[in-house]
């Protein structure tokens, strides 16, 4: 996802001539780079109030700057960005104290052609955990409209066993969170609405993937309330069914 994507770098490094090195290496391996100097800690500040570079390369000992100390600005200012380390003077020993306080990775600058590796890597590792964060962002919205909804709606494995029962379709049952598992989504169903469920509802979501049609849920004082209902087959990608969800409305007047 690197390749040919512009990368904007910000090096702490008080040597101008090490950046132009790091920055032909980057290039000859394939990124096109766009980058910033900083050689203190208020240019640093200055530079992140600005913008927010994609990872920031930084030697370790500078005359007006210490490599640790950028370290933890970076982690106060822009804890999302890759930080590496790149120095001629880094020892093991500070190396993996310096990954222990949250630095990403670490080059040495007489192995500068693994500098791309570990930039790219560091970069990958990134656009992974936004994709995470993102992703875990819209199911918590859509748990959110679902908890909101007055529709009944769950979510069941292939055998039947509750997944997920929306909060309006638990207040109707007079249940909580921790008393469904175990519980199978057709027990919210009046026993005479069972045998449509089992034996039309189940059967339609394995053949055609969906079914729909009016049946009945069941409150907690054994009211029967008539609802429009939706069912469907969610498959993964070999065909295998994965789970099933359903969509009730009340079509009481």
């Amino acid at each position: 996802m690197t390749n040919n994507l512009p990368v904007n770098v910000l090096f702490v490094e008080d040597a101008e001539a090490d950046v132009e090195l790091a920055v032909r290496a980057l290039k000859r391996d394939g990124l096109e780079v766009s980058w910033r100097r900083v050689e203190s800690e208020g240019m640093m500040k200055d530079a992140l109030g600005r913008l927010k570079p994609d990872a920031i390369l930084s030697d370790f000992a500078m005359p007006q700057f210490d490599g640790l100390h950028a370290l933890r600005l970076a982690r106060d200012l822009a804890p999302d960005v890759p930080f590496i380390f790149l120095s001629g003077t880094i020892g093991e020993e500070r190396a993996i104290e310096a990954i222990r306080l949250g630095a990403t990775d670490y080059v040495l600058k007489d192995n500068m052609r693994r500098l791309s590796t570990a930039v790219k890597r560091a970069l990958a590792e990134t656009f992974d955990r936004e994709r995470v964060r993102k992703a875990e962002e819209e199911r918590t919205r859509l748990v959110e409209i679902l908890e909101a909804t007055s529709d009944y709606v769950g979510m069941s494995d292939p055998e039947d066993r509750i997944i997920y029962a929306n909060a309006a379709w638990r207040r109707l049952a007079g249940v909580g969170d921790s008393d469904l598992s175990g519980r199978k989504l057709i027990d919210f169903h009046p026993s005479a609405v069972r045998e449509l469920i089992s034996s039309q509802a189940l059967p339609a979501t394995l053949q055609k993937g969906i079914w729909n049609g009016e049946s009945a849920v069941l409150a907690a004082d054994g009211t029967q309330i008539p609802v429009s209902q939706v069912m469907i087959g969610h498959r993964d990608a070999e065909g295998r069914l994965r789970f099933r969800s359903t969509i009730a409305r009340d079509i009481r007047d």
